[in-house]
């Protein structure tokens, strides 16, 4: 148990607590970005190594200088009942059979693909 200086009140003792507290985060947070430093460093280190004992240059692992990412395509959630080939994930603007079909005064659920996930 710590020993209270005379005259310390409840709250100096508590004032007292958080600053070793927050030092002690402190220092923690200064740790954690050290060792992020150093794996990155190891990370930078391997690929390199491995850069070079493949003999890959930048265009093979980096076609066109970037990064692409492809969004992924939705399942399709609707059909239209006479052209099958026509479809629609339910996500983006409503393509112009959707509208068209709709404003027929023909209910959208003619167009719902049933067995759709």
């Amino acid at each position: 148990m710590a020993i209270t200086p005379i005259g310390e009140t409840e709250l100096d003792r508590l004032k007292r607590k958080r600053d070793e507290m927050l030092s002690q985060l402190k220092e923690c947070e200064d740790q954690i970005q050290l060792r992020e430093r150093e794996k990155r460093q190891e990370v930078v280190e391997s690929v390199r190594e491995l850069v070079g004992h493949w003999g890959l240059t930048q265009d093979e692992i980096f076609p066109s200088g970037k990064v692409k990412v492809k969004a992924a395509k939705g399942v399709p959630k609707y059909q239209h009942p006479e052209n099958p080939s026509l479809t629609w994930s339910g996500r983006g603007p409503k393509p112009k059979w959707v509208k068209e079909w709709i404003a027929s005064g023909r209910p959208g659920s003619d167009f719902e693909i049933r067995d759709a996930q």
